[in-house]
């Protein structure tokens, strides 16, 4: 079982199934965008932090959590 209450750019449905979430999904496919064009984890998330961008828990953007995503 997958724990989605923290797992950005998905969502379950009614009967537990993954669906995407398209708001968080443009999140995810930004970090890879923008990690794959030379940006580094540290510099992302300090963007992320500056444009007010939420986490999955409203916490702070870490470049940890950029790496791991």
């Amino acid at each position: 079982m997958i724990k989605t209450t923290r797992f950005l750019g998905y969502d379950k449905d009614e009967y537990g199934k993954l669906i995407i979430n398209e708001d968080e999904a443009k999140i995810v496919r930004r970090i890879f965008k923008e990690y794959l064009s030379g940006k580094g984890s540290f510099t992302i998330a300090k963007e992320f932090n500056v444009e007010d961008i939420p986490t999955t828990t409203g916490a702070k953007w870490h470049d940890t959590t950029i790496l791991v995503i």
